[in-house]
């Protein structure tokens, strides 16, 4: 089996696995009712904007090529005032801009997901926690004529992340991720995987 093909089955696998540690951490966490809107402690939540640099591959590009994402991570907390189950789920809701490949073929995505964090995140103080995430968003692909004309396409894509979003203090969050993003449209693979690294700080509102 190539490295190509073993890809999809792995990913698969492991969040598998990140999906049963979360069904553990959840028994052992405060319960929380998704209908209640008065859980919430009255002070605002905290959202964080990112940059991060990244590297991954492109299933018709050529090799590893570098990328970047820029994201607006909106902790549970916050994540409730756009609709309130996600403070007992403690879930964050995510917008981001993803960039990857280049040369033979390129992605750019605007996304939005659900960020399901292993540990309490809920907490205006919380420190550190692997997070699980699942989103889609709308993106723009080109492709060079290395199999016929160059051209490119707008379509939906979906994507899936596993990662660690790690507070050194309030003001400063480093997170580390990686991601896999499935597009696969009109006769054209820009699935792949990409590595991402980066730093970020409060929204000032």
């Amino acid at each position: 089996m190539s490295l190509r093909r073993a890809v999809r089955p792995g990913l698969a696998g492991l969040l598998l696995l990140l999906w049963l540690l979360c069904g553990q951490s959840r028994a052992g966490a405060p319960r929380y009712d998704p209908l209640s809107r008065i859980q919430r402690p009255p002070v605002a939540g905290v959202a964080y904007v990112t940059a991060a640099g990244a590297t991954g591959q492109i299933a018709d590009g050529d090799q590893l090529r570098p990328g970047y994402s820029f994201s607006v991570i909106f902790r549970p907390h916050r994540a409730a005032d756009f609709y309130h189950p996600l403070y007992a789920w403690n879930t964050a809701l995510v917008l981001q801009v993803d960039k990857q490949g280049g040369g033979p073929a390129s992605i750019l995505s605007a996304d939005v997901g659900l960020r399901h964090y292993l540990a309490d995140m809920r907490p205006l103080a919380a420190h550190r926690a692997v997070f699980l995430g699942f989103g889609a968003g709308i993106s723009h692909v080109e492709w060079e004529p290395r199999r016929g004309a160059a051209g490119a396409a707008d379509n939906i894509s979906f994507l899936a992340e596993v990662g660690l979003e790690w507070n050194l203090d309030p003001a400063l969050v480093l997170v580390g991720k990686g991601q896999y993003r499935l597009y696969h449209r009109g006769g054209h693979d820009h699935s792949g995987w990409s590595l991402h690294a980066g730093a970020g700080f409060p929204l000032p509102f």
